[in-house]
């Protein structure tokens, strides 16, 4: 039975199941949905840190726990946030999205040194603003770079 024809009580449901977990072109349902698998992957990174942290050094367990999250924020990614993939080889797509988390990493901490630093920002707002920066970032080259649909090949003109 389609949403159309059902009765009223029940298509909140229907449209709630869809925005959800129905693939979307929406711009906002896509930032949205990045925005929940990046506090998801987040906390796993967080987790994985804490729970590291007393039986393997600081840098190496916080390293795993970047490690862990980017794994989980590309699946998320590319099952539930963008509907299209631009590249056929999973180990490709995994690759540049990884590129892409290492940039995003780099971003970060130059803007945290900026915003804290010369900017003398409090650490709070310089982490926070720095945050955001990298989150849109992170968000606009997944969806414009790596899940973009696929370019189509132009005709040469010579």
């Amino acid at each position: 039975m389609s949403a159309s024809k059902m009765p009223k009580s029940q298509q909140p449901a229907i449209q709630l199941h869809q925005v959800l977990f129905g693939k979307t072109e929406n711009h906002l349902q896509q930032l949205l949905r990045s925005f929940v698998a990046s506090f998801v992957s987040f906390s796993l990174d967080f987790l994985t840190l804490l729970l590291l942290k007393r039986y393997i050094y600081l840098t190496a367990a916080a390293a795993i726990g970047f490690i862990t999250g980017t794994v989980l924020v590309f699946i998320l990614n590319k099952y539930w946030v963008f509907p299209r993939q631009r590249y056929s080889s999973l180990a490709t797509q995994f690759s540049v999205f990884f590129s892409f988390a290492l940039s995003g990493s780099l971003m970060y901490t130059l803007l945290f040194a900026a915003f804290s630093g010369p900017l003398r920002l409090h650490f709070a707002l310089a982490k926070t603003t720095a945050s955001l920066l990298v989150f849109i970032f992170n968000f606009l080259t997944r969806k414009f770079f790596l899940f973009a649909a696929k370019r189509k090949s132009r005709p040469n003109s010579a």
